[in-house]
This record gives C-alpha cells, structure tokens and sequence, in this order.
C-alpha cells in the first residue's frame, strides 16, 4: 500500500491510534474465565441478548463490508489480522483498544453479572490481545453501575504493563457523572496511573434514550444526537468539580467529535463569570479545566468543506495538545491516517495529533524506530 505523503516532511514518524475496537467471535469466549456461578445465563435464550444491545439497525452494519467473510467472522476477531492490516500497514505505534461490548456492560440491570463480565473481558483481553504484540494498549473494562466493584477491578488489572485507561460508555448509568456516586472509579484510575476513556454508546438498559427529547426515528439521526451524550457527560463533569477534586484525573472522549468544544467552553465560562457563587469549589473558569484535563479523539473527523475553518477550530480550543488521532477500525467510517488528517495543516500540529498528544497524555516512550511501513508525514 503506498504511503500517504504530506508537505514538509519526508521521513515516517510514529502514530497512536486512540480507538480499536477488538472483536470476539461470540460472549461464550468469556466463559473460560466466568466463574461457575454465572454460567446459567449462557442458555439459548439469553446469549442473543448478552450483553444489553443496540436498539437501532445499521443500513450498511457497523463493520467494514471488505473484513467480513462468508461464516460471519470479521477480521477484527483476530490479533494476527488486527496487526497485519491496521498496525504494520499504517505504521501503529501504538493501538489502544476499547473493545465491543464493554460499553454495553455498563448498560446492563444485573450489575453483579455485569461486573464478573468485565473481570472475565478483562483476562480475555489480556491473555489474547495484549500478550500478542505490545503495540496493543488495554482498557480496564468495569460495570459502572456498581462502583466499589469497578474500583476494585481497576486495582486488579490496572498494574499490567500494558493497560493505560479504564474503559467506559459516555452516556452514565442513572446519575450523571459528576455524582459523587462514581468518586471509587476516578480515585482507583487516579491511583493506577490510568487515564479513563468515556467512548460513544447506544442507548440501551441503564443508558436510557439517546436524548431528553426521547428516541430518534433513524441511525443517522441517532449518530448526530450522539454529541449530546458527550456534551451533557462533560458537563457534568466540570460544574460538579470532578476535576477540581481529582487534579490528576485525565479523560479523553471517543467517537464524540470536537466541533462543539469551543461553543461549550464558552458558554461554561460566561455563566461561571455569572453564578460563580452556585458552585463555589470551581477556582478556575471552567476551560481551564476542559483544556487540561480533557482530550477528544478525531474520529470520525469532522472537516469542515474549507479545511482553514478545521484551523480556525483548533484555534478556537485554545490549544494544539487536544486531538488525538483515532480510526475506529474496524467500523464502517474507519478513518486512515494518511488523508483523514488534511494535508494543510501544518507538520507540527499534523504530528500532535497523530502522535505527540497521545505520547503525552497515557506517557509513551519515543520509539527508538519508527515502522517501515508507517505514513509519512
């Protein structure tokens, strides 16, 4: 595959990609690591529903048509395939990977359940993925619903080498985030050194509708409500002083886009100039929290038709150190490295977001090479 070539640079340079999503043939791969205890719900009836699902049908289906083959395997199933096509082709450094269904575990009623699930996700991931190729990054999977046992999770797998983030959807489970309910969550990834990755999900079981106006009557109209679930979570996050409480808390938000950013921050700070005195424990106008506690992944990359407006985005935020490149691969709008990053942007912002954002926030060594095969940029 050529390499995709930019002004300005002729040598490759390292890429982290900040969203993969591994795969798994079926949820009974986790059954080697579930105690006995939970296997009853492994029945016929309950595994198409294991765990709570996507309520809206996709027109295409959310894998890419040319990694699916004729026994409904997709090649994101297999570490070997995952490697050969997104980490050797485009030259990853490194990959974190957010699973399938983690998102969903949260979602689910029978929080105890949920919460063996993920410890069971957890030793999966670890003895499948991560022990593969260590250019593979792992995300603490939790059932936040019960937050001591997702704490405690943390703290079991946390210290592996190779996990770097706690895993979990955006839209919260009940109470919104900045509940005081969720403190055992940022204080175990706080103390583990790991940041938190609060990705995109669907609407489903405790995650309610996709929006206070209720349910959309379309995918492509549930994708674009999809900002709000991001909006109303940082929001939350922010005015009940999460990140004033926990000063070494680092979050980054997937799949969620970032044109809004600057319009929220904004909004944040007139109001805090005007009701400062309701919320007393914010010393800081709120962007100041936001830009240093906060990062957005690019995918799916919102490009404006004139990409000097993208510019004037970034400009916008206040800061080059926010965006961190992400594919999303295996999904249908997996964006490649090469022209999903426009060429007129400038090398050095170019290799922020393709690498040196991500090398700061989870604290990456340089690598001492960078991959043959990498995109050049």
């Amino acid at each position: 595959m050529a390499e995709h070539e930019y002004p300005g640079r002729a040598a490759p340079q390292p890429i982290a990609d900040c969203d993969v999503h591994e795969g798994m043939r079926s949820i009974t791969e986790l059954l080697p690591y579930l105690p006995p205890q939970w296997h009853m719900y492994f029945n016929r009836d309950s595994l198409s529903r294991l765990p709570a699902k996507h309520p809206y049908l996709h027109p295409q289906g959310g894998t890419r048509l040319d990694l699916i083959h004729p026994d409904n395997s997709s090649d994101d199933m297999f570490p070997d395939r995952v490697r050969e096509q997104l980490l050797d082709r485009y030259g990853i450094t490194c990959a974190m990977l957010v699973g399938t269904y983690v998102h969903q575990f949260t979602a689910m009623p029978q929080g105890k359940f949920a919460a063996a699930l993920a410890t069971a996700y957890n030793d999966w991931l670890i003895d499948r993925w991560l022990s593969f190729d260590p250019r593979f990054k792992g995300s603490v999977a939790v059932a936040a619903q019960e937050p001591q046992l997702a704490a405690q999770e943390i703290d079991r797998v946390g210290g592996h080498p190779s996990m770097v983030q706690v895993n979990l959807p955006m839209p919260s489970p009940q109470l919104p985030w900045g509940h005081e309910r969720y403190y055992p969550i940022w204080e175990a990834a706080v103390r583990n050194n790991l940041r938190v990755a609060m990705h995109v999900s669907p609407p489903a079981g405790l995650l309610g509708a996709p929006s206070v106006h209720g349910w959309a009557t379309s995918y492509m109209e549930l994708r674009c409500q999809y900002v709000l679930q991001f909006q109303s979570g940082l929001l939350s996050l922010v005015c009940n002083g999460v990140f004033e409480r926990f000063p070494e808390l680092r979050i980054v938000l997937l799949e969620g886009g970032f044109s809004w950013v600057p319009g929220l921050m904004w909004r944040l700070d007139q109001s805090w100039g005007a009701l400062r005195r309701e919320v007393p424990w914010l010393k800081r106008p709120p962007s100041e929290y936001v830009r240093e506690h906060v990062r957005f992944g690019t995918q799916p990359m919102e490009e404006p038709p004139d990409p000097k407006h993208l510019l004037q985005l970034v400009d916008m935020m206040g800061s080059d150190r926010m965006l961190m490149f992400a594919t999303d691969y295996p999904h249908w709008d997996f964006d490649d490295p090469g022209p999903a990053i426009p060429k007129r942007l400038p090398a050095d912002l170019r290799r922020k977001i393709l690498w040196d954002n991500a090398r700061d926030f989870y604290g990456f060594p340089e690598p001492a090479q960078t991959s043959p095969s990498a995109v050049a940029v």
